[in-house]
Parts: C-alpha cells; structure tokens; sequence
C-alpha cells in the first residue's frame, strides 16, 4: 500500500489505519569508529562555506546572535507592556 492510499490517524473517517511503528536508536560513534562529530562538523563547514547555501537552524541561530550583539529595539509602548506583566 502506498501512504496516498493509508487510511488517516485522526479523525474517524475510514477504518483503522492497521499501522505498526518501529522506533531504532542507532549510536554514530559505532560505525563511523568514533569519528561522527568531527565528520558532522567538516560537512558543515563545507555547506557554510558554498555561496547560497544554508543549514536549518542557521537563520534563525544568526537572528539570536544578532539580538545578544545589538540588542533588540522595542518601542516605548511595547516595552510597558512587558515591564507591567513582568511586575
């Protein structure tokens, strides 16, 4: 069966999916002779490095970079706001 055919999990049109999941916790250290975390970090030096290019995450990592080295500007109403919820 194809998951275009599968019957839904929520909602109660259809019958019940018949679905089993299987959950594999698999250590990288093991095949890879300890070397995962260094092999992980050449390959993103190497996506970071090509023009264009972006990981998940990074835009969002370089937007908290950016607010602890600048600061984030808030206008004076808003920040009122916060300090009377703050107390």
């Amino acid at each position: 069966m194809l998951s275009i055919d599968a019957v839904p999990f929520s909602g109660t049109i259809g019958r019940p999916p018949k679905t089993g999941q299987i959950y594999m916790a698999i250590d990288p250290d093991v095949s890879s002779g300890g070397n995962f975390s260094a092999g992980k970090a050449a390959s993103t030096q190497t996506i970071h490095h090509q023009e264009g290019a972006r990981l998940p995450g990074g835009g969002r990592r370089n937007k908290r970079q950016s607010a602890r080295d600048e600061r984030v500007v808030v206008n004076k109403t808003t920040f009122e706001k916060i300090e009377a919820i703050l107390g």
